[in-house]
């Protein structure tokens, strides 16, 4: 009898997988070859699911960004005080801190190496960007913006000092920024 194979999920799986080998080896570095061994499947598999790396990498790339945008629009209720929204944007940064660092220096690397790749990722950002202005209401244009703008800068500082970067500190400042405005 053949095995039912749940395409989709199987697709979700090599994508949660080819991650880590672009997060550790760089955009530039990584093949399909390299990540088909890295996921213990043939490049065939890889090929019957995606048309090359860069197929394979903007389909990881909206995955990993549309589950991020779930877990953290879950924890940020939509009628919340703003104060309880910054709480718990400052809960899910704090949790997924290294993963977002990943993500953040996985797309830089891409930048960097594939021109085509940047209307891709200024779409991938305004996602985030849309769903923190729908979150906050009413002002949230300008302070998704600006929520949005800082923690990109506390994670890129956070990865090139570690111990630079402090997420309670930084969000207590940014809950006393927006009460010295409110």
């Amino acid at each position: 009898m053949p095995r039912i194979v749940d395409r989709q999920a199987q697709r979700e799986e090599l994508l949660r997988g080819s991650f880590e080998l672009f997060a550790t080896d760089g955009y530039g570095s990584v093949s399909m070859r390299g990540l088909a061994k890295s996921l213990g499947v043939s490049t065939g598999t890889l090929y019957h699911y995606f048309a090359g790396k860069d197929d394979l990498f903007r389909a990881m790339f909206e995955l990993l960004s549309r589950e991020d945008v779930e877990e953290a629009s879950a924890l940020i209720g939509a009628d919340a005080p703003i104060s309880e929204q910054l709480s718990a944007l400052r809960l899910f940064v704090t949790h997924r801190r290294q993963h977002l660092q990943r993500v953040v220096v996985v797309a830089l690397d891409v930048y960097r190496h594939d021109p085509s790749s940047h209307e891709f990722l200024t779409d991938t950002i305004r996602v985030y960007r849309r769903v923190l202005e729908a979150r906050l209401g009413p002002t949230g244009v300008v302070l998704g913006k600006v929520l949005l703008s800082a923690m990109m800068g506390m994670l890129v500082h956070g990865v090139l000092d570690p111990d630079g970067v402090d997420v309670d500190e930084h969000f207590d400042v940014l809950l006393g920024l927006l009460a010295s405005f409110g």
